[in-house]
């Protein structure tokens, strides 16, 4: 009697058996409810060639996808009914450091519990792609803080594995463009290689085209902003006027700023990829935009100035944190993708808006040089804001002549190299 041992199989009988055992069947129960067939993940165990073969069958059949959010709300409302989900990661760490996942789908919103970056929520397939496009509209009630609906949506292609572009796209976008029912989302931005023709349709499909969207967005935003910048300035009033609380670590000072900036620079690249590839026709210039990004950095490293008068112990490391966050600022909007000059960016409203948002950051930056000793940082700072905003010109001089009086220290306590605007 001849006995055969699995590995006598060939592997293209033993690829089906993996695939049997590792690739569910999502069943629909009603119009409302969709489940998953069982999936026998203990063959993975067995010994090493055995979990080698079928674990690339997991991987590559399934094309499997991290769901995650920054805020709690954006998926409260999440079921296994609505969405076969594959597995719920017990260690969201663990899941971000395998390299085997085809696809990250980030869900981002603002609210006063939303982090900067998402946490993993689930895993799925690229099957459940369709019914996890539609669970996300109906009776979902989400509170992103601005606008409507999901505020965000950041894709990001991981893993092709042996699939040509054309393939994998077609199994993972081509599956979103085939739901039932689309959300809308406020903005979309995709990672990654795939058919442009499908990238089209993303941001064609997926987006709010309701009139005015993007300028309600845009006062969405602000609005947000103005309420984080009143409640760093407000943390003694009443209870019900507190933020950024005296007990709040000052490394948690930057949460809601740095969010706000992630959030438009999403908003910002999705915006341009519509106005150039979709005929979008918005009155949210180019100018519009580096003007409001400009001044969420100038949120940002207020926060970090105010957290310096709370702590004076520890105001060095605070105005080095705002000097770089500045900074930061001047290098984004120099790129030469953030300001593009069109006709409507040279009218002199675009230019002296622009050159506003040029003069408030750079003093920004010489302020936290004059704070650390830097006087040559801070006075080239100035000077450098001074050629941007006539306006303006008699308060900057004011600045400058300052300098002359100031007591400087014999060291700078930091110092820099000026990052200035280009010319």
């Amino acid at each position: 009697m001849v006995y055969l041992r699995f590995l006598d199989f060939p592997v293209s009988i033993r690829d089906q058996i993996y695939a049997e055992l590792l690739v569910p069947h999502i069943i629909k129960v009603d119009e409302f409810n969709v489940t998953q067939s069982l999936l026998f993940t203990d063959i993975l165990y067995t010994n090493k060639q055995i979990y080698t073969e079928s674990s690339d069958v997991l991987y590559t059949r399934n094309l499997l996808i991290v769901i995650s959010t920054n805020s709690k709300t954006l998926l409260a409302e999440q079921t296994r009914n609505k969405t076969p989900i594959f597995s719920v990661p017990k260690n969201p760490s663990t899941v971000t450091q395998c390299h085997r996942f085809a696809m990250t789908i980030e869900l981002i919103g603002i609210d006063d519990e939303a982090t900067e970056n998402g946490t993993p929520a689930f895993v799925i397939s690229a099957k459940a792609l369709p019914c996890f496009a539609t669970s996300l509209i109906g009776k979902y009630t989400f509170r992103s803080g601005v606008g409507y609906g999901i505020a965000a949506v950041r894709m990001k292609v991981e893993n092709t594995f042996r699939y040509s572009t054309a393939r994998f796209s077609n199994l993972t976008f081509g599956r979103l463009l085939s739901a039932e029912h689309l959300p809308k989302f406020n903005c979309l931005r995709i990672e990654g290689q795939i058919l442009e023709e499908h990238h089209h349709a993303m941001a064609r499909d997926y987006l709010n085209e309701s009139e005015h969207s993007c300028g309600f967005f845009g006062l969405g935003l602000d609005a947000y902003r103005h309420r984080v910048w009143f409640r760093m300035r407000n943390e003694d009033r009443e209870a019900h006027n507190q933020g950024i609380k005296l007990e709040t670590p000052d490394s948690q000072i930057h949460r809601l700023p740095r969010l706000l900036l992630r959030f438009f620079d999403i908003f910002w690249d999705c915006h341009n990829y519509r106005v150039h590839e979709l005929g979008h026709n918005c009155s949210m210039d180019a100018c519009y935009q580096f003007a409001r990004m400009a001044d969420m950095y100038n949120t940002l490293v207020q926060g970090y100035v105010l957290a310096a008068k709370r702590h004076p112990e520890r105001a060095t490391n605070s105005y080095t944190q705002a000097l770089h966050a500045a900074e930061e600022g001047i290098m984004y909007l120099n790129r030469d993708d953030r300001f593009v000059r069109s006709k409507a960016d040279t009218t002199e409203a675009a230019i002296l808006k622009v050159n506003s948002a040029k003069t408030l950051l750079s003093l920004k930056a010489a302020k936290a040089c004059s704070k650390l000793g830097d006087e040559k940082a801070a006075r080239k700072y100035i000077e450098d804001a001074a050629i941007y905003s006539p306006i303006m010109f008699p308060a900057v001089m004011d600045r400058l002549a300052k300098l002359f009086w100031k007591t400087w220290p014999a060291e700078p306590l930091v110092t820099t190299t000026p990052i200035l605007w280009n010319k």
